[in-house]
């Protein structure tokens, strides 16, 4: 499982698509969520929501995120 801030400068969408990639050869159970307007630490309050920032804190994709990483550890842990 991969949350990503779609907008995060820090990993290009050259790399995410050579991840993708990767875990297709791999053949591997794998899952990549990006969240759109979101940039890096979009989890961490303590960053701020300065919108000049390469990295902020984002409520909506903080929520949606940790849905989906909670539905996650359901499946893989039951």
């Amino acid at each position: 499982l991969v949350l990503h801030g779609a907008d995060d400068a820090g990993v290009p969408p050259k790399e995410v698509s050579e991840f993708e990639d990767e875990m297709r050869t791999a053949k591997v159970d794998w899952q990549l969520i990006s969240y759109g307007n979101t940039v890096h630490a979009f989890t961490n309050k303590a960053v701020g929501n300065d919108p000049k920032s390469k990295a902020r804190y984002s409520p909506d994709s903080d929520r949606r995120s940790w849905i989906a990483m909670k539905n996650f550890f359901k499946e893989i842990f039951q």
